[in-house]
């Protein structure tokens, strides 16, 4: 459905920095799904999706905002996405979608600080180690898989420390990273809180109320 009318100078204008800073930060799904956007020819030549990959649009839609001079981001409501059930975005999460992402995570990484854009590549690294860490905690125990992803964090670590700053993040995956046996049950028990204070939060806004 078109837009009924649209101005450019009502959006927002980004650096390539600063877009690219958004797409491993706070605004990740908005910036790395390849709908939604209007690319110039010249940008998407050359860029391709990767046959049989589970996310293409990660190790894709970066390339071509690096490419940019500039990026305008607007609210305009110009595109309808229509949403099914058995969509790939739909389907259970499997360890192929964990690996594939991973993959794309550590090539965007390793591209943005290529690229000389050190603050926006720590953050992608931050995201790469957090990815590796959602694949330590998914697998099985008993999965030999989970010495790769835990093999994935202490690389990050050993790569980005001391060039990370001390955040609360940093400290935290330094931690888990050298102790996942004594870090993790306390990470568990830190996520069944947080979900618990927002169920509790969810029921006094509604005007429930949680026994």
């Amino acid at each position: 459905q078109p837009c009924d009318r649209w101005d450019a100078d009502e959006g927002s204008v980004l650096s390539c920095a600063d877009a690219l800073s958004l797409l491993v930060g706070r605004l990740h799904i908005l910036f790395t799904v390849p709908w939604g956007k209007l690319y110039p020819r010249q940008l998407i030549q050359g860029v391709e999706f990767p046959v049989g990959r589970a996310v293409e649009d990660e190790f894709t839609i970066y390339r071509i905002i690096a490419r940019a001079d500039e990026v305008v981001l607007s609210d305009a409501e110009c595109y309808f996405y229509w949403q099914r059930p058995d969509s790939a975005m739909g389907s259970p999460f499997t360890a192929k979608r964990g690996w594939d992402t991973i993959d794309a995570y550590r090539q965007r990484a390793e591209d943005l600080e290529a690229l000389g854009l050190l603050d926006v590549s720590r953050e992608a690294y931050r995201h790469l180690f957090r990815k590796n860490m959602q694949m330590y905690r998914w697998l099985d125990p008993t999965d030999a898989q989970r010495a790769v992803a835990m093999e994935g964090m202490r690389s990050i670590l050993v790569h980005s420390q001391p060039g990370w700053p001390t955040t609360p993040f940093d400290v935290f995956a330094g931690a888990y990273g050298r102790y996942p046996r004594l870090v993790d049950p306390l990470y568990s028990l830190y996520l069944r809180a947080v979900q618990t204070f927002r169920v509790r939060r969810s029921a006094r806004l509604s005007g429930g109320g949680v026994s």
